[in-house]
C-alpha cells in the first residue's frame, strides 16, 4: 500500500469515527474558509466557521470584519453567508529592507508585521516578497515624532565670592 493510499484510508476512518460521535460535518473542523476570487474580497461561511476563525484565516482584524459587514451581537453566521473583507494592504520587500525599516516606513509595529505574516525568527526577508500590512481602523497609523530637546533646569552654583545676605 502506498503512502497516499494509507493517508486516504486513515482520513476515511477518522471521518467515520468523528461522524459516529455526532459531528455533522467532520471535515469542517480546522478547514480554512473558502475565499472567493481576490478581486471580490469576500468569504463564504462554511459549517463550523466563526468570525474569529474567518478573521484569522483572512489576516484581517476581527473588529474590521464586524464593522464592514454591519454585524450586531450575538454575531450569528449562516452556512453560505457571504462576508465582505476589508481591502488588504501589501508591501513588497526591496533591497536593503529589514522588518524594522519596513515597520518605521509604514508606521506599524514590527510585532504586528511578524504576527500578520506568520514570520518566525530569524525573520529573513527576500527581495520581492509581499508582506501584508495591518489595516488602518479608520485613522492613519500614528508614527511617533522624534523627541524634542527640552532644557533641564540645573541648580546654579552658589557664588562663594559674595556671602549670602541673611
Amino acid at each position: 500500500m502506498t503512502r497516499r493510499a494509507a493517508a486516504v484510508m486513515a482520513t476515511a476512518v477518522l471521518a467515520s469515527a468523528l461522524s459516529a460521535c455526532g459531528l455533522r460535518d467532520p471535515l469542517a473542523v480546522n478547514r480554512p474558509p473558502v475565499f472567493n476570487p481576490p478581486s471580490a474580497r469576500t468569504v463564504t461561511v462554511l459549517p463550523g466557521d466563526t468570525l474569529y476563525s474567518i478573521a484569522r484565516a483572512a489576516g484581517v482584524p476581527l473588529r474590521d470584519l464586524v464593522r464592514i459587514n454591519g454585524l450586531k451581537p450575538p454575531y450569528l453566521l449562516r452556512r453560505g453567508q457571504r462576508l465582505a473583507l476589508p481591502a488588504q494592504r501589501v508591501y513588497v520587500v526591496r533591497v536593503g529592507d529589514s522588518l524594522s525599516r519596513i515597520a518605521a516606513r509604514t508606521g506599524h509595529r514590527m510585532n504586528a508585521l511578524i504576527r500578520l505574516n506568520g514570520l518566525a525568527p530569524p525573520y529573513r526577508l527576500r527581495v520581492g516578497q509581499s508582506l501584508r500590512l495591518p489595516l488602518a481602523t479608520g485613522a492613519a497609523p500614528v508614527v511617533a515624532a522624534a523627541p524634542r530637546a527640552v532644557p533641564v533646569p540645573w541648580p546654579r552654583p552658589s557664588s562663594s565670592a559674595s556671602p549670602a545676605a541673611t
